[in-house]
This record gives structure tokens, sequence and C-alpha cells, in this order.
């Protein structure tokens, strides 16, 4: 995970089926710009019906999603106990005095024990996560710098004092670490709850499709086709309904503690590792294209019948 603060601060292939304006015209969404890109996503071949998975992402968007909430669990409880441990260092201003013909001359700051006890608290905690070698693997000045600052990541590395100063700017910045921690499992969870009920809904709808085309159209009667039809025009607006929600989350930004975030910005972060930053959408893009390519073969078979 890259440092909370820099979270809260796709590349795609246009597919030749559809352009966006022809998308948001059919679906009355708000921006045209951004469901161009929307349909970005689609590939060519999409239509080879039943011999073609058109949830593609989902799953593994809900498993980097869930491995997210674990990691970020793991941060903020290693955070929570940094901060427990500093708190009850003594801060100290150790001096050592000089003094030649029974005069002070000077007095000279020595290394105390206090400042190493920061350094082991935060190795043992924060660094001690089971992701850490897997996601950082980079030393304590550089991974303290990420979350509070190159200023007292210097102090901590190469100082020789735990001053008040210093102890209370460190106790501050865990805090905020455990509070922006916090702020992103709740958004974790309000996108887990949604890639869950995005692939309940089009797995569904995949489960009609394929018993649609399960026997060939020419074999079934005309009041079957129609039924058939009919019921497909059901479950394309439900998908509707379900890119319609994503798209306003799009444009209207996610929460994020008590403050709305860049969407965009987000799911950049969170689905790095997929080709898309946006699975509900292209997985439902995916399975609209089937969806009206079957009905599509359905008219046609009606229209032969008239």
């Amino acid at each position: 995970m890259v440092s909370m603060g820099a979270t809260a601060s796709a590349v795609y292939t246009r597919s030749p089926q559809m352009e966006g304006a022809d998308w948001c015209q059919a679906f009355e969404c708000a921006g045209a710009a951004q469901l161009s890109e929307l349909y970005l996503y689609v590939g060519v071949g999409l239509f080879t019906l039943a011999l073609v998975a058109t949830v593609l992402y989902l799953g593994q968007a809900r498993s980097i999603c869930t491995t997210e909430v674990s990691r970020t669990r793991a941060e903020r409880d290693a955070y929570a106990r940094f901060l427990r441990r500093i708190t009850g260092i003594s801060a100290s201003q150790v001096m050592t005095q000089v003094q030649t013909g029974g005069m002070t001359v000077a007095n000279v700051q020595t290394a105390d024990q206090s400042i190493k006890e920061v350094r082991e608290a935060f190795e043992q905690t924060v660094m001690a996560v089971p992701h850490f070698a897997e996601e950082y693997d980079e030393p304590l000045e550089v991974h303290m710098a990420l979350e509070f600052g190159d200023e007292l990541a210097r102090a901590v590395s190469h100082g020789t004092q735990l001053t008040p100063q210093l102890k209370q700017a460190l106790i501050q910045q865990a805090e905020f670490a455990c509070t922006q921690r916090d702020a992103m499992l709740g958004t974790l969870d309000t996108e887990l709850e949604d890639l869950e009920a995005a692939t309940t809904l089009l797995a569904n709808v995949e489960t009609e499709l394929d018993d649609v085309t399960a026997e060939p159209l020419y074999r079934r009667s005309y009041a079957d086709l129609h039924a058939a039809w009919e019921r497909l025009g059901d479950l394309e607006r439900n998908i509707k309904s379900l890119l319609t929600e994503r798209q306003k989350e799009m444009q209207s930004g996610i929460q994020f503690g008590i403050r709305r975030t860049d969407s965009g910005k987000f799911h950049d972060y969170l689905y790095q590792s997929l080709d898309v930053s946006y699975p509900v959408l292209a997985d439902g893009a995916n399975t609209v294209d089937r969806l009206r390519d079957i009905r599509h073969d359905i008219l046609d078979m009606l229209t032969r019948r008239v």
C-alpha cells in the first residue's frame, strides 16, 4: 500500500461495436466523456454467445479488494501498537557539561536510549506487518518518510535525542496514520459490497443468457421467443441501473472518512494490477454486449415468422 495521503490526494482499447455517445443515449448516462471510456473496455469477438465469458474482472477485483482490506487493517493495528509504544517512552534532553578551570564552557548532547527505543518500536510494529517485505521492502528512514515526512524520518533515523517536541510529532503522525487507514477500510468495505452485488447480478444474467442459447432459436416457438426477448429487455434495464449508479460515483467521487475523494485515483490505485480500473463497468459492458446480440438474434427470428 502506498501512503494513505497519496492515495487520498486505464489503459483501454476502444470497441468497434459501439461508440460512447451511442452507449450514453441507450443508458441515459450523465457524462458522455466518462462513458466514452467505459466502452473502451470491450474487446473484439465477444459475440460468440455462450462460448464467451463476459464476467472477466469481478472475481479478480474481489480478491484484490479482500487482500487490501486485510493489509490495511494490519497496518492500522501496527500503527496503533507503535502509538502505544512511543507514548510509553520518556522524552529526555540528556546534556553533558564540559568544564575547564571550574567553569562550564559547553553543554554537549549525548545519545540516549529513548531514540533507539523509537526506532525499535517502529521496526517491531509498522515494519513487522506480514506483507511488508512483499509490498515495501525498504529501510526505516525511507518507510517512515513515506508516512511521517522526511524531517521526522531523519530525526528518528539519525538523531540522538527524543525531545518532547519530536515525541509529540510522532504521536500525532501515528494517530493520523491510524485515522487514514480507518477511512480506507470504510471505502474498501463499500467497494467490496458493490463488487459482490455486481457479481451476483451479472452471474444471474449470464445464467439466463446460457439458458436462452441452450437450444437453437429456430426450434423455439414464437411465444417462447417473444417471452425471451421481453425478459432480456428486463435484464438489460437491471444492468443499466447498476452501471448508472457506478457512473454517478465516477462523477461525484467516493466517501473517504468524512469527505469525498476522487474515484479515479482510488480505482487506479486499487486495480493497478488489472487491465481495467473499473471492473464493474467493464464486465457490465461486456455482458450487455452479449445480451444485446442475443436479443437481436431473437428479434430477427421473430420478424421472419411474422
